[in-house]
């Protein structure tokens, strides 16, 4: 049974998270816009804008878990979402000025600053403000939202540039996260923050990885999540030229399978909140569930054959769906497994190799040339599912070595 301090932190969460990130959707498109429309020749500036929230955040997310583990994750948070008020609020005053995409790369950069700070303490708050058993269906319900708001962003991001231009997009983006930092005042944590007895040094930034690496069962889970990502960008390079390699049979078909791709991720969320609590507790769960995510993309090539729209698109809903319930509770797993004094340190780690494997895998498979075949998209379905079964031998001699131990004991 969920306590009324909780129930009322669940809302305010998901108000603060979804309305933050709704204005971040529109802060992004609309300079996208803005850029590529004053800078029609010049690509290298978007290309700039888009880099920066990358460098930044590989830079300094180490840091902002480091924050989010010795200080006050509430506090943070809401002075986050003051900190992109300020800097959407400022930005908007020079999209019409010869300054205009020198501010703009500014302001995402500032912006990616303040997410690589805001992000770990997020993550790691979620623990101190639901209680545990509740936690999976958050997470499930927030997703969901994402989902929802990836959709309805970029459509209400156009419609807001048609009625109130880029500055007025701005202005209502930062008024977003303003009304965000607002709300988060008010969450109300179940047990006191207790104060910390040092203050973060330089010497603490490898306390993350060497806590990841003592605990066996979460290494694992990391190694896995960032192999997944790794094989993923088999798909995000690939799933653009279903363009061209289905042109003849299916006209349009990579806004089909967007729509396939947001409804999947929308249905696994929904899926996913009749999950029992207990069910990923030992982490043999988690590794099943993703060698499903592997086996949609296998079934990708082979419904291509069937030359049916409606048929051909069902893998994609599939993956989506499993992805979604595999990021939903392998984020549940680490919020409930990780001692909370290294969740945000934790969750910087697992950020951090996400970042280096994803554009490793990016160039890689770019080099190898992944784009000239459908069929391409068993290379990530077969790789997902040996590191998962791998990863679940590893696991199971681990747990049995466990019972062992305690059995002589």
């Amino acid at each position: 049974m969920k306590s009324s301090k909780s129930q009322s932190n669940e809302k305010i969460l998901l108000f603060g998270h979804l309305t933050s990130k709704l204005g971040d959707i529109i802060f992004d498109y609309a300079n996208k816009i803005v850029l590529v429309s004053a800078f029609t020749s010049k690509p290298w500036v978007l290309a700039l804008y888009q880099s920066m929230e990358y460098i930044v955040g590989i830079i300094f997310n180490i840091i902002g878990g480091l924050l989010a583990d010795f200080g006050n994750k509430k506090k943070i948070i809401i002075i986050s979402d003051l900190f992109s008020a300020t800097f959407c609020f400022i930005a908007s005053f020079f999209v019409t000025s010869n300054y205009m995409a020198a501010a703009l790369i500014i302001a995402n950069g500032l912006l990616a600053l303040v997410f690589s700070f805001q992000s770990p303490c997020f993550r790691a708050v979620i623990s101190q403000m639901i209680e545990k058993d509740r936690i999976v269906k958050y997470n499930s319900v927030n997703n969901a939202g994402m989902e929802i708001i990836n959709i309805v962003g970029p459509i209400l991001g156009m419609a807001l540039m048609g009625l109130v231009g880029a500055r007025g997009a701005l202005l209502i983006n930062a008024g977003s996260f303003f009304i965000s930092a607002v709300s988060e005042v008010f969450l109300n944590p179940l047990k006191p923050e207790v104060e910390k007895a040092k203050k973060p040094g330089l010497k603490e930034l490898p306390s993350g990885i060497i806590y990841v690496y003592k605990k066996k069962n979460i290494l694992i889970q990391v190694i896995v999540c960032a192999f997944t990502n790794f094989f993923i960008t088999v798909y995000n390079l690939l799933a653009p030229y279903t363009e061209i390699l289905y042109k003849g049979t299916f006209d349009g078909y990579y806004s089909k399978l967007l729509v396939a791709d947001a409804i999947g991720g929308i249905l696994g969320s929904v899926v996913n909140t009749k999950i029992a609590a207990n069910y990923l507790k030992d982490g043999a769960s988690l590794l099943k569930m993703e060698v499903l995510v592997g086996l949609s993309l296998l079934f990708i090539p082979i419904a291509a054959l069937s030359g049916n729209l409606l048929i051909g698109l069902i893998p994609y809903l599939l993956f989506s769906m499993t992805l979604a319930m595999y990021n939903i509770n392998f984020m549940s797993y680490i919020q409930t497994s990780v001692d909370e004094a290294f969740q945000g340190r934790v969750f910087s780690v697992i950020f951090a190799f996400i970042m280096i494997f994803m554009p490793v895998g990016s160039f890689f498979f770019s080099a190898i040339n992944v784009t000239k075949d459908i069929r391409s998209f068993y290379i990530p379905g077969v790789g997902i599912i040996i590191v998962a079964i791998v990863c679940l031998i590893i696991n199971r001699y681990m747990n049995s070595d466990d019972v062992e131990r305690k059995n002589e004991i």
